[in-house]
C-alpha cells in the first residue's frame, strides 16, 4: 500500500471513531460545491456532541449564529455517524415544519448513501424497504424519524432526540407560537426517549426570544450549554476536544475570516439592533420595553412641496365601531423622496364602516395619493372590495397579516435606525403619533404603528412603482392626478373628523 493510501485509510479508520474527523470527511457529500473551512467553533460543536455520544453529557443546547454549519454537525452529520457506529440507535429529529425536517432528512440520508460513507462503516445496511423523505431504517431497527414540533409521536421513542430551529423566526414575538412550542416539548417530546438514564435530548438553534425553548430550557442546571455569540461578550475559554481550550476575548468576531466587521456592519443595519442581538449574538433583549427608541427618530425642517416627492402613499390600518373599547381607524400619509420616506400626515378617529369608505376616498383625493394600501383584516377587505370592484389595477391595494404586530415591528426597526424615517417638526398629531409609536407595544393604542408598518411592508414588496403605474393607466383615479397640491398653498386635511 502506498503511503497515500495509507494515509487515507487510516483517516477512514480515524472517522469510526472520532465525530470531528467524520464531518470533515463527509462535508463534500452534503456541499459538494464548498470547501470545508476548519474552525475552532466546528471542533467545540463537535467535542459537545462526541461528548453526548459517549454518554458524559445527556441534555445539550447548541446556540450560534446563522451559517455556522450546526444544523450540519448535529442534526445531519451526527446521527449518521450514530448509526454507523449503533445500528439500532433510534433517532427523532423535530424541526419548525415537517418539509425543513424532511429536508435534513434527506441531507442525513445523501451521506450515508456515499462511497465515503461505506468506506468509513462498511458493515451499516440500510432498508430497502423502510427509506423516505420521512424515515430512514437501518437492518437493525435503527434509524432517523423526521417530525415537526407540534407533531405526534405516539408509539414512537428515541436514544437521541434532536430539535433543530423549533421556531420559525417570524413567530418569534408571538407568545401563542412560543408557548406552543414549549408545551410541545414538555408533554410530547420529553416523553419519548425509550430509556430516561440513557437517552439525549439536543437542541440546536439560533436564539430567537428571551423565552424561546432555548431560554426556557438554559434555565434548568441539567442541561450542558454550548452558545458561541458572533461577537464574543466576555473573556472566557471554550473546550475544543483533547482537552484543549480556546482563549476568547470579549469582542472577538466567531470567524473573522469569513465574515468580519464590515460584513457585520452591514448586517446589523439590515436587521437591526434587536434581531440582531437576538440571532447573531444569542443575546436576545429583555421583552418589556419599548421596540422603537426616541434617539432614531428624524425630522425634516424644510417645507418640501408635495409634487417634489416621487410618490405619495396611504396606508389604513381600519377597524369598525365608536365605542371606547374599539380600536381606531388610522391613516398615515408618506411622501417617498429617494431612499427616504416622510410622514406628511397621521389622522385616526373612530367610525362606522360606511363613514370610512368616504374617508378613504377622502383622504385620497385631498393627497392625490398615487397609491392607497389597506390591511385585509377587520374592515379592510369589505372596504377594498366595495371601492375597487375586485379590480387588481386599482389606487387602493390590500395587503394581509400574516405575523405578529411585535414581529412586523421588529422588521422595520432598520429603517428607523438608519434615517430612513423622517419626521415633521412641527404637527398637530406628531406628539399622539410619537407617543403611540415610541411605547409599542406596551401603549394603549397602536393604530399608528400598524399603519406605518404596513406603508414599509408594501415598500418591501419592491411592487409599489409597477402597481402606481398599473392603476395610472387604468385610468382609476377620480382626480386630476397628474397636478398635484402644493402643501404650502392648499390646507389639507389634519385629522378624520
Amino acid at each position: 500500500m502506498s503511503g497515500e493510501k495509507s494515509i487515507k485509510a487510516l483517516l477512514y479508520k480515524h472517522a469510526q471513531d472520532d465525530f470531528y474527523t467524520f464531518a470533515r470527511l463527509l462535508f463534500p457529500e452534503f456541499s459538494p460545491s464548498d470547501q470545508f473551512a476548519p474552525g475552532w467553533h466546528i471542533q467545540a460543536i463537535c467535542y459537545n456532541l462526541q461528548n453526548s455520544f459517549e454518554g458524559k453529557s445527556d441534555r445539550l443546547i447548541v446556540c450560534l449564529p446563522p451559517r455556522s454549519l450546526k444544523t450540519y454537525l448535529v442534526s445531519i452529520a451526527f446521527p449518521a455517524w450514530v448509526l454507523g457506529k449503533q445500528p439500532s440507535a433510534q433517532f427523532i429529529c423535530a424541526s419548525y415544519s415537517q418539509a425543513l425536517a424532511e429536508t435534513f432528512s434527506r441531507e442525513t440520508l445523501r451521506i450515508m448513501q456515499s462511497a465515503r460513507y461505506a468506506r468509513v462503516f462498511p458493515n451499516l445496511k440500510l432498508n430497502p424497504k423502510k427509506i423516505s423523505a420521512t424515515e430512514i431504517t437501518t437492518v437493525n431497527n435503527g434509524g432517523r424519524l423526521a417530525t415537526s414540533v407540534g407533531g405526534t409521536l405516539t408509539g414512537r421513542g428515541a436514544d437521541y432526540f434532536i430539535i433543530d430551529d423549533p421556531l420559525k423566526a417570524e413567530d418569534a414575538h408571538s407568545e401563542v407560537a412560543r408557548n406552543a412550542c414549549i408545551d410541545w416539548f414538555r408533554n410530547t417530546a420529553s416523553s419519548r426517549l425509550n430509556n430516561p438514564k440513557t437517552g439525549r435530548f439536543l437542541l440546536v438553534a439560533q436564539r430567537l426570544h428571551q423565552e424561546d425553548l432555548a431560554g426556557v430550557l438554559e434555565e434548568n442546571s441539567d442541561w450542558e450549554k454550548l452558545v458561541l455569540p458572533m461577537i464574543e461578550w466576555e473573556d472566557r475559554e471554550v473546550a475544543i476536544g483533547n482537552q484543549n481550550t480556546i482563549k476568547r476575548q470579549s469582542g472577538q468576531i466567531l470567524q473573522p475570516s469569513r465574515v468580519g466587521n464590515e460584513e457585520l456592519q452591514s448586517i446589523r443595519n439590515l436587521l437591526g439592533t434587536q434581531l440582531f442581538e437576538a440571532q447573531y449574538n444569542q443575546r436576545p433583549l429583555p421583552p418589556g420595553g419599548a421596540i422603537f427608541k426616541d434617539h432614531w427618530l428624524k425630522y425634516n425642517d424644510e417645507t418640501i412641496p408635495l409634487r417634489s416627492y416621487d410618490y405619495i402613499i396611504q396606508a389604513w390600518d381600519t377597524a369598525q365601531g365608536t365605542s371606547d373599547s374599539h380600536d381606531y381607524s388610522a391613516v398615515t400619509t408618506w411622501g417617498i423622496l429617494g431612499t427616504k420616506f416622510h410622514l406628511l400626515d397621521a389622522s385616526r378617529a373612530k367610525k362606522e364602516f360606511s363613514e370610512l369608505e368616504r374617508y378613504i376616498y377622502k383622504f385620497q383625493r385631498a393627497w392625490n395619493a398615487d397609491l392607497v394600501i389597506i390591511e385585509q383584516a377587520n374592515a379592510g377587505l369589505s372596504l377594498w372590495q366595495n371601492i375597487t370592484r375586485g379590480r387588481s389595477d386599482h389606487w387602493l391595494q390590500k395587503m394581509s397579516p400574516r405575523l405578529a404586530k411585535e414581529t412586523y415591528a421588529l422588521q422595520q426597526t432598520p429603517k428607523f435606525e438608519r434615517g430612513q424615517i423622517m419626521l415633521p417638526r412641527e404637527a398637530k398629531w406628531l406628539d399622539t403619533y410619537k407617543k403611540e409609536l415610541l411605547s409599542f407595544p406596551h401603549g394603549k393604542h397602536d393604530d399608528f404603528v400598524d399603519s406605518t408598518t404596513l406603508f414599509l411592508r408594501a415598500m418591501d414588496t419592491g411592487k409599489i412603482v409597477e402597481l402606481i403605474h398599473r392603476a395610472r393607466q387604468a385610468h382609476c383615479y377620480d382626480t386630476g392626478h397628474d397636478a398635484r397640491p402644493d402643501s404650502t398653498k392648499q390646507k389639507l386635511p389634519m385629522q378624520i373628523k
